[in-house]
């Protein structure tokens, strides 16, 4: 239910372990590091890291390709939101580079920003990701 994750967003927020910052237009909220770790052993204890991995990078994929289908392959006015998801879709990369996700959907990723990296002239963070897969 989308009522419950708000609900325990707002007490996490509360409990100051979860920061709001605005961004431009937009509230975005950031686990504090020590928090963050903790939840990283605890998942890792669990054995359920691959999966968290899993999910989190299929999500990437899909706001990725939408965001690139949405703006069509080479809008910037996508920039500034791929910019500000880029620390998450490194980490759907990562996954993917890992064996977390298939290499399929690691090159799918790719092809997603691929414009975004043209247009910020990125060529050689494209190219490390695109080797990686390809290793």
């Amino acid at each position: 239910r989308p009522e419950a994750v708000l609900d325990l967003l707002a007490a996490l927020v509360d409990a100051a372990l979860v920061e709001v910052r605005e961004e431009g237009r937009e509230t975005r909220h950031h686990l504090l590091e020590t928090i963050r770790q903790h939840a990283a052993a605890e998942l890792a204890a669990r054995g359920e890291t691959d999966a968290v991995r899993e999910r989190h990078a299929r999500w990437c994929l899909a706001w990725a390709e939408e965001t690139a289908r949405a703006l069509g392959p080479h809008d910037p006015s996508a920039a500034p939101a791929l910019e500000r998801e880029m620390g998450n879709l490194r980490a759907a990369l990562g996954a993917a580079v890992d064996g977390v996700v298939s290499e399929e959907e690691g090159m799918r990723l790719v092809g997603a920003l691929g414009f975004f990296w043209e247009l910020r002239g990125h060529y050689a963070e494209a190219r490390r990701w695109l080797s990686a897969l390809l290793e």
